[in-house]
């Protein structure tokens, strides 16, 4: 699912989608460092130009606020 997002978000340019690996271009929310060797989320995020698109294994409700106050899509 996460490659066809960021296939529609490149405009189906197979080769923009192939810049990075996919924990890159699409980060998870909830990695916090030392889970996995994965980079901090949140900081991935902070660091990505806009749009930008993450993943997340939380349930709508503890997914933080300001991501629905923000007019996230």
């Amino acid at each position: 699912m996460q490659e066809i997002v960021d296939l529609i978000k490149c405009d189906a340019d197979v080769e923009m989608c192939k810049r990075a690996p996919v924990y890159k271009r699409i980060p998870f929310l909830d990695f916090f460092p030392g889970q996995f060797k994965f980079p901090n989320g949140i900081e991935q995020l902070e660091k990505m130009e806009s749009p930008r698109i993450y993943k997340t294994h939380l349930p709508f409700q503890l997914v933080p606020k300001s991501i629905w106050e923000q007019d996230c899509k």
